[in-house]
This record gives structure tokens, C-alpha cells and sequence, in this order.
């Protein structure tokens, strides 16, 4: 269960970022809604996850796993290039979730 609601944060909090980037700071109206949407959803799935987990395991799995996933999304379609740090970046970031979950996180 705890894994499908981080699933879902981190999708909550991903959509509300790339909304952001599109709200061309917060002039366009729907995507900067939809952002504050998002952001609202986020937060909730947090809020419920933090009742089943310690609230640092449950936030630095949160920002690592949506950190990523915006680094690969801004590639892929806003054209970002990405340099040897940025995969050795990812590369901690993996290895630091991982001690988590192996440490008992998730």
C-alpha cells in the first residue's frame, strides 16, 4: 500500500512541477491551477504516508524518485542536456534509496 501512495505523490508532485515550468511563472492560468492541484494532492498522499513511515525515509525517497524522473522528463521533452555529473547525480541518488529501503524504509 505505502508503495502506491508514494507512487502517486511522486506523480502528484512531478505533474505539479512540469505545470509550474508551464505556467510561464504562474501568468497562465489552468496549468498554474492545475500546479496548486497537484501540489494539494501531493501533500495529502504525503500526509497519509507519513502515518505508515518515518517522515525523513518517506521525503528523501519522495524528492530522489520525483528529482529523477524530472531530470529524464526535462531531457525528453524540454531538450535539457545533461553532462557526467548529472549521472553521477541519479547514480547517489539510487544508491541512497536503496540503503534506505534496505535499511527497512519501504
Amino acid at each position: 500500500m505505502s508503495v502506491l501512495l508514494l507512487a502517486a505523490a511522486v506523480g502528484c508532485g512531478v505533474s505539479g512541477t512540469l505545470l509550474v515550468k508551464l505556467s510561464a511563472g504562474f501568468r497562465r492560468w489552468w496549468p498554474s491551477v492545475g500546479s496548486l492541484i497537484a501540489y494539494a494532492g501531493a501533500t495529502v498522499l504525503l500526509a497519509r504516508l507519513v502515518e505508515m513511515l518515518p517522515v525523513g525515509v518517506v521525503y528523501a525517497v519522495w524528492t530522489g524518485i520525483a528529482a529523477i524522473v524530472l531530470l529524464v522528463v526535462d531531457r525528453l521533452f524540454f531538450g535539457e542536456r545533461l553532462g557526467w555529473r548529472h549521472g553521477v547525480g541519479v547514480g547517489l541518488v539510487v544508491a541512497g534509496i536503496t540503503l534506505i529501503n534496505f535499511g527497512g524504509g519501504l
